[in-house]
């Protein structure tokens, strides 16, 4: 199954009436390649860049803004942090380029510098609404849900004829893996701003990443339809160009939630393909065309030519077409090795490692468990030992301590060039019939989150996360739907594949962290494992 399928002949046509009002409206390179980025075809986007010919320094910076938001979007928010700085070295007060840098600075985990960065684009007239988005994604990464909800519902209540709060807050669901929540919000409030563009379109983003596709295509095309009324050439582009990806793609009908059916936990779940969920966590991107940076490319690029315009890469280092899943894992073996699940690699034919810092590797599996849901994958190139859980750094799951889970849940829906990260209690010490290799946990988990860490707040490891239970089964079975019941396995399982030591230093030595310092010092060491199937 190919990733980008061809035009059907309605879209064919859709086409070519879109190209027509593009050329009539004469749509500039700049919003030509915004458009492409924001339909996740980058490669046209840098294109559109080259034919970009800059005529002062606010041209510059705005090319420098560009460039470091296809940076973003490609997982690399370390260069994509660059490109903005050279930006503000070329117009200070750009204010695109403040909360571009901002947004980097967030994906880093620099929440202290993503604050006064924000500050200081507030004084140059920045958009409040993208503003307020940033700064609730600093108090969710703070681990402060209920202040991140609380200045976006009082940034709709400030705004209460504009449809942008409502975007930003379903994006804020989506962070939080709350696909489900995200779509019934958006259905609720699009009646309320019937004729809303912007949150149609958020919409059926939403419902295609569920692969709720006939529906998605409804969404997007009624939005692309509100654009082009409203003169928007740029977004009604972008648009189609979602519109010409979803042509093709099997409608998914199946459940979307991915989970430990009680009692038990399966240990093979069968084979899927892409559009298809996998089992406990996995994703299966219906819509996978993001692309990014392997670390050989990174090195043979020059820091900074004008017009700086970055060339064409793979996200992994796959064939393009190839049919790609994913989960999470954590880099440990001083940089040579990574954890992950078992179910996560089990069906792949080859693999490939990222971490939020873009450092890219292919990888082989090492170790599979025969008794817990266990593989070790070998680095082909080693990240830096900084970006390894140091040997000392393991801990032992304690019930009623504080936890922080990271990962990659729902990647192809929020994106894979940083890992998200939820919080919460280890509930209970031992798993489902009291298994002592396993522990239950209350942060949120979701699709992707699979192999990934789960960490105490004095950054010690103390389990890979494994599952949730089947919130759906139970609620047929026993008429309750139980929440925030997830799994982990216990770190010390790791001991037989890597004879790794557990440590006392992390209780009696280390400072408790805040949950935004956690998310800086391990953005470089989880990683998204990427599975090729064919």
């Amino acid at each position: 199954m190919k990733l980008v399928r061809p035009l059907c002949i309605a879209s064919a046509l859709a086409w070519l009436v879109m190209s027509q009002a593009i050329a009539g409206s004469n749509l500039d390179p700049l919003a030509q390649a915004a458009a492409y980025t924001q339909a996740g075809m980058y490669q046209p986007a840098v294109e559109a860049l080259k034919q970009f010919e800059p005529k002062s320094g606010l041209d510059t910076a705005k090319l420098n803004v560009a460039i470091g938001r296809i940076y973003l979007e490609l997982g690399q928010p370390k260069k994509g942090r660059y490109y903005f700085q050279e930006a503000l070295m070329e117009s200070p007060a750009y204010a695109d380029a403040k909360l571009g840098l901002a947004d980097a600075q967030i994906r880093l985990g620099d929440t202290a510098g993503a604050k006064e960065t924000l500050k200081d684009a507030a004084k140059s007239g920045a958009d409040p609404m993208e503003s307020q988005y940033l700064w609730a994604q600093i108090d969710d990464l703070a681990g402060n849900q209920i202040a991140a909800d609380a200045r976006l519902k009082q940034l709709a209540i400030k705004h209460p004829t504009k449809d942008l709060p409502v975007v930003y807050w379903a994006k804020l669901k989506l962070t939080r893996g709350d696909l489900d929540g995200a779509i019934s919000y958006l259905k609720i409030q699009r009646k309320k701003f019937e004729g809303s563009a912007a949150i149609n379109e958020s919409l059926g983003d939403a419902l295609a990443a569920k692969g709720q596709i006939s529906q998605a295509i409804a969404s997007e095309k009624t939005a692309q339809q509100i654009y082009l009324k409203q003169g928007r050439i740029q977004q009604a582009m972008a648009v189609q160009l979602k519109l010409s990806r979803l042509d093709g793609f099997p409608e998914n009908k199946t459940s979307s939630s991915q989970s430990i059916s009680k009692p038990s936990v399966p240990s093979n779940p069968p084979p899927s393909l892409v559009g298809t969920p996998k089992q406990s966590g996995e994703t299966a991107p219906a819509l996978l065309s993001r692309r990014g940076v392997t670390n050989k490319d990174i090195r043979s690029m020059p820091d900074y030519a004008r017009p700086g315009i970055p060339a064409f890469y793979e996200m992994f280092p796959f064939p393009s077409g190839t049919q790609i899943t994913g989960g999470s894992g954590v880099v440990i073996d001083g940089g040579r090795k990574v954890v992950t699940n078992r179910h996560v690699v089990e069906q792949g034919k080859d693999f490939a490692v990222r971490n939020g810092l873009g450092d890219v590797s292919k990888a082989r599996v090492v170790f599979k468990s025969d008794t817990d849901d266990l593989a070790v994958l070998e680095l082909d190139t080693p990240f830096s030992k900084d970006r390894a859980i140091q040997n000392e750094s393991f801990q032992r799951a304690k019930p009623g301590s504080s936890t922080v889970v990271m990962g990659y849940p729902l990647w192809y829906v929020l994106g894979s060039s940083t890992p998200s990260l939820s919080n919460g209690v280890v509930a209970k010490g031992t798993g489902i019939n009291e298994d002592p290799s396993t522990f239950q946990l209350t942060a949120k988990i979701n699709k992707g989150n699979s192999g990934g860490p789960v960490f105490d707040m004095y950054g010690n490891l103390i389990g890979i996360t494994m599952g949730k239970l089947d919130n759906e089964e139970i609620r047929k079975s026993d008429g309750l739907a139980p929440e925030d019941i997830n799994f982990a396995i216990h770190v010390e399982r790791l001991n037989k594949p890597l004879n790794m030591k557990l440590t006392s230093v992390g209780v009696q030595e280390r400072p408790m962290l805040k949950p935004e310092d956690i998310y800086q010092m391990m953005v470089g060491k989880v990683v998204i494992v990427a599975v090729a199937l064919n």
